[in-house]
């Protein structure tokens, strides 16, 4: 089990103010959020775009039309965690385990997926556009 961080300061009272409901149109460009724990929280519209998001994982969250367009992904787990028609260019998603997550509609152009590992959910409509997929463990 890797160490988790806590959530930066200002990241929190984000989501503190969003309470149950979804965080919706923020922008975290190029911001550094490596090794959080995200549980069951909802983005819509949000950009992760130029971020570290290294050494996170989530379980039952949801990103829906969220761009991660040239963020860092490296060794990130994901449990039941769904990114629908969200945009991964230029993005390196290298090491990454997911299971049973939901990739409906996104969109990988020129994006790292070396050795990353798929164990089931949906991926239906995903374009994988000039991607690495070297090494892609896709069991499920």
């Amino acid at each position: 089990m890797q160490h988790q961080e806590p959530l930066p300061d200002w990241f929190a009272e984000i989501v503190a103010a969003a309470g149950d409901q979804p965080i919706h149109d923020e922008d975290f460009t190029g911001t550094d959020l490596r090794g959080i724990r995200l549980d069951r929280m909802s983005f819509e519209r949000c950009s992760f775009a130029e971020t570290a998001l290294s050494h996170v994982s989530t379980e039952g969250c949801s990103f829906t039309s969220c761009s991660f367009d040239s963020a860092e992904l490296l060794d990130t787990d994901h449990l039941r965690t769904a990114f629908v028609a969200c945009t991964f260019n230029r993005s390196s998603f290298a090491r990454a385990t997911l299971t049973d997550c939901k990739l409906s509609g996104s969109a990988f152009t020129d994006a790292v997926l070396r050795t990353m590992t798929i164990d089931g959910g949906d991926w239906s409509a995903v374009s994988l556009g000039d991607c690495d997929l070297r090494g892609l463990d896709s069991r499920g």
